[in-house]
């Protein structure tokens, strides 16, 4: 039984030493070396006999030449003892199986700190190994509580004055003292094991850091060296070649499929036209009808957040069903399966920042417009964008080619710095675009009007200037670093704008989406706080509470998504990224407390929700039972009331409870009030009280 509780204890997530070593610990403890033929005791058949002892023995000095005394015999020698086993094999082993496996990181540390892949593998190990040790102690803490009750039962060790007590008693003891001692050593270990694997992680991160700093540093070839050119451009015909062999094996294995390769072709192309005309009649039916007023800013951010989606559905379909139908077909083979993943994501990424770009500037739709610009400017900005995010999308797709048919170095740093240049120069375009209003706002002031001879104020080409100098800086350095040689930096700095730039427009859009589904002022939508006040009879001032929390609550949710979504962009992995989240989500510990933002949220809504219910029954307790004639109406008085105070401290106990707080503290704190308010406050609670009693 305790093999199997320990094989389940130890049967860890996302740790692919800690199971093995675990179970190799499990089988040379269970089987064990035979103890060798030195340490065990001789048998009775083996025993000297005393005539072999005595010849064995060296013979007295004489002194006199009086018969020799008779010769003692040897002792015995005494058995050797073994050491005493454990009364709990399995804490044994888990606890062996610990040490172990934070050995075992701890040389795989040695072995990968140059390699950044390793590095992150080893990362995620170390992670579950530290949930491991947590749920290693979550077995032996309530072992330890048990044992500790036990021996508070058998009570009080007796004085000598007292007399012994029974056997029974004390080999209970002394057993119960043992299993202490062992699950307390166990526990200490594995809170040493733990700051072991913290350490450790703390030493990986390091090395991540360093290796990502050295490579984000290195200095290139400078595409501005004509030895760059040079070298570059006598490769290019020997590449050119194994693009071409690459091409002519798969139109081979492309005729040997032809039938079904059209028919795929024309499927898709079938298949695309269909979406797209169903998005174009959706497009013109929901926002090229004819509307009285222009919409608000809410409702066309409201819009913007779906339009984004479903312009971007067609091409991202035809292009996931044609991969799908070429891996079919077996044509995705060699070379192009591995350049398959680049193809599809730097297009996912084209599509989706281009169709992000039209559902926020509009530019055939001024009216859906979600910044007050001009068409002109709109169209421009669309364009740029678009350019952007398909020159990013050719430069990953090239840079993978060139590194699958071993392109020298040349070739692709002048890959990588052409097309950052060429980022480059689209970002200064945009910061050259005159942001020019599609509205002018008119003053309120009457005589700033008079004068209509007066002429307009230019609109300088760096306005809004909180926008458009960050861009003009970043520019600059990616031109900076890229004609200085650091072209892994100019195309770091080109990705983030790009993935944090889409991310934040996004995150935006689905947060003025969730204002506007809220009913925020001039959104068009009518607001949550009216519908709470006339369906659950809230005051304002509560309705307005909800509506704030929720907001947040939402606005919290939505900040959680998008979090490993910035990770990815900034270089984690996807299981790190999920690592990130579930420590910020399920909790983390900041001393001896753990932390948990899923269960506030959780909290906050119970807590809500609790209320919301006890406004419904104070209302159908005032609009059924208290209405009656035979209720005295300071009684219902006093019942409505007692029953909102009851329901809303119940409320916020549950909450802090579910939160993870120890209602115990606050009963502690609500003690020494007491004592306060009992000294100091008698007049206020005496009136207070006084209160109550006059309403009932």
């Amino acid at each position: 039984m305790f093999t199997r509780q320990a094989h389940t204890l130890i049967t860890l997530r996302r740790v692919r030493i800690f199971a093995p070593m675990f179970a190799a610990t499990l089988l040379l403890v269970g089987l064990g070396p035979a103890p060798s033929h030195a340490q065990q005791p001789a048998t009775p058949a083996e025993q000297p006999s005393p005539a072999a002892e005595a010849a064995t023995l060296p013979a007295a000095p004489a002194t006199t030449p009086a018969a020799p005394a008779p010769a003692k015999a040897a002792p015995a020698p005494e058995p050797v003892k073994e050491p005493a086993k454990p009364l709990l094999p399995d804490v044994e082993i888990i606890v062996s199986g610990l040490v172990s496996s934070i050995d075992s990181l701890e040389k795989s540390l040695e072995r990968a700190k140059a390699d950044e892949a390793d590095l992150a593998r080893l990362r995620l190990e170390i992670d579950g190994f530290v949930d491991g040790t947590a749920l290693s102690r979550g077995y032996f803490a309530p072992k330890l509580a048990a044992i500790h009750s036990q021996i508070e039962t058998l009570g009080v060790l007796p004085e000598k004055d007292a007399g012994p007590e029974a056997p029974q008693v004390a080999a209970e003891r002394a057993r119960l003292a043992t299993l202490s001692a062992e699950l307390t050593g166990a526990l200490r270990t594995s809170d040493l094991v733990e700051e072991r694997a913290h350490q450790l992680g703390d030493q990986v991160q390091s090395y991540r850091q360093k290796l990502f700093t050295g490579r984000l540093m290195a200095r290139s070839l400078s595409p501005l060296s004509p030895q760059t050119w040079h070298r570059a451009v006598a490769e290019i015909p020997a590449g050119g070649r194994q693009v071409g062999m690459i091409a002519k094996s798969w139109m081979k294995a492309a005729t040997a499929q032809k039938p079904l390769l059209l028919a795929l072709l024309i499927a898709v192309l079938g298949f695309y036209a269909l979406l797209k005309t169903v998005v174009r009649r959706i497009m013109t039916q929901r926002l090229d009808s004819p509307r009285p007023e222009q919409p608000s800013f809410f409702i066309r951010a409201a819009v913007a957040s779906w339009v984004a989606p479903v312009l971007a559905l067609p091409a991202v379909a035809a292009v996931l069903v044609l991969g799908f139908g070429l891996n079919s077909l077996d044509l995705l083979v060699h070379e192009l399966e591995q350049l398959a993943p680049t193809i599809l994501t730097s297009f996912v990424v084209f599509v989706s920042v281009s169709a992000l770009a039209y559902a926020v500037l509009a530019p055939n739709r001024p009216d859906w417009r979600l910044v007050n610009l001009a068409d002109r400017p709109a169209r421009t900005i669309t364009k740029s964008l678009s350019w952007i995010a398909g020159l990013y999308g050719a430069d990953r797709i090239l840079s993978e080619l060139a590194r699958l048919v071993f392109l020298p170095l040349p070739v692709t740093v002048l890959i990588a710095a052409i097309s950052s240049l060429l980022i480059a120069f689209l970002l200064v375009r945009l910061v050259r675009t005159p942001f020019e209003p599609q509205f002018v706002a008119l003053s309120a002031d009457p005589a700033a009007h008079g004068d209509a001879d007066r002429p307009p104020v230019p609109l300088s080409r760096y306005a809004p200037r909180l926008l458009k100098l960050p861009i003009l800086a970043c520019a600059v350095l990616i031109i900076g670093a890229v004609a200085f040689g650091y072209v892994a930096l100019g195309r770091f700095v080109v990705e983030q704008l790009i993935a944090a730039g889409s991310i934040v427009a996004l995150v935006l859009l689905v947060h003025l989406a969730i204002r506007a589904m809220l009913g925020a002022p001039g959104s068009g939508v009518k607001p949550l706080q009216t519908i709470l006040s006339e369906r659950a009879g809230l005051s304002e001032e509560q309705g307005s509470a909800i509506v704030s929390t929720l907001t947040f609550v939402l606005d919290a949710m939505l900040a959680l998504v998008a979090l490993p979504i910035i990770l990815l962009t900034w270089g984690y992995t996807i299981l790190e990224s999920w690592s990130w989240l579930k420590s910020a989500v399920f909790g983390f510990e900041v001393g001896q407390f753990k932390i948990s933002f899923a269960r506030i949220l959780l909290a906050v809504l119970l807590f809500l929700g609790l209320v919301f219910l006890t406004r419904l029954l104070q209302r159908w307790l005032k609009s059924g039972v208290l209405e009656t004639a035979k209720i005295d109406r300071g009684i219902a008085n006093s019942i409505h009331t007692a029953v909102g105070y009851a329901g809303f401290t119940l409320a916020a106990l549950i909450a802090v409870s579910y939160g993870g707080l120890d209602i115990t503290n606050f009963a502690i704190v609500a003690g020494a009030l007491s004592v306060g308010i009992g000294f100091g406050l008698q007049s206020i609670v005496s009136n207070f009280v006084s209160g109550l009693i006059l309403l009932v």
